[in-house]
């Protein structure tokens, strides 16, 4: 086949000495261009049937086991101060839910009360959503939580002194909005502390312990029939108990067992299991 010179010279060979080592001879370059850059000189890295795998990342059990050698919680305690918290923030919708609207039926009140109960509510839920990006502009996961309890003993407090149906749709909305913000803190402060061989695990548990607290508190407000004012107590006094108990263990603690190195400073021993 005859190629003119011209339409020669601008042929493109695509990696010529990768096509020599192929080939098992040199090949000529077309005038004017430097030969492109091969394959690396020295032994291949690894051959075919022995790939090169990353490493495997931890699994649940073998972290866990690692932070029981260490003397450590399986979860840090500051996410299970978190937890407890929310915990009692979720049982307060399941009670305040159920509660008024066996307490509605027992007075015979209007259905359109049912109605704006659960306007209130859904307003105060939507509103919490909307509010989690300025509030984590301004405040710490922790603030967050913190301030969702003390809203719920605001709220009951102001309800039960009030006492009547329109200080109930009040109550509605703070429970409505109080967990709904507060829960993109918690899932945020679980991300960022807990190992990531377990969060999978640790949200699966989360999710399963909010709901079970949901049900155990909506049970309790079919079982046991509470006045208005009596129920409204019940969600303050609940509220007050769990931001007190997370202001006072949960916040700023750490397990003295952990030690800090500078850069260069090398523990005295090797750490083992902890000492009982």
């Amino acid at each position: 086949m005859l190629v003119d010179n011209h339409k020669k010279d601008s042929i493109r060979l695509p990696n010529p000495s990768a096509a020599a080592n192929r080939l098992g001879r040199p090949i000529s370059v077309p005038p004017g261009r430097a030969p492109a850059p091969g394959p690396p000189a020295g032994p291949v890295p690894h051959r075919a049937g022995h790939p090169v795998t990353a490493p495997r990342p931890a699994r649940a059990a073998e972290v866990a086991e690692a932070r029981r050698v260490l003397g450590l919680p399986l979860y840090p305690v500051e996410v299970i101060a978190a937890v407890r918290a929310m915990s009692v923030a979720r049982a307060t919708v399941g009670f305040v839910e159920f509660f008024l609207a066996f307490e509605l039926r027992r007075e015979h009140a209007a259905t359109w009360w049912f109605g704006l109960l659960l306007v209130g509510s859904a307003v105060g839920s939507l509103l919490g959503s909307m509010i989690v990006p300025r509030l984590r502009s301004h405040l710490s996961e922790r603030e967050i939580i913190a301030a969702a309890l003390v809203a719920l003993v605001a709220g009951g407090l102001v309800s039960g002194l009030i006492g009547n149906l329109w200080s109930q749709v009040l109550l509605t909305f703070v429970v409505g909005i109080a967990p709904m913000s507060a829960k993109p803190a918690l899932d945020s402060q679980v991300q960022r502390s807990v190992p990531p061989a377990l969060l999978g695990r640790s949200f699966g548990r989360i999710e399963t312990r909010l709901q079970l607290f949901w049900v155990a508190a909506s049970l309790v407000g079919v079982i046991i029939p509470f006045p208005l004012r009596l129920g409204d107590g019940a969600v303050a006094a609940a509220s007050l108990v769990a931001v007190l108990s997370y202001l006072s263990g949960g916040l700023g603690r750490t397990d003295s067992r952990i030690r800090i190195f500078r850069p260069g400073e090398r523990p005295a021993r090797e750490v083992g299991p902890a000492s009982s």
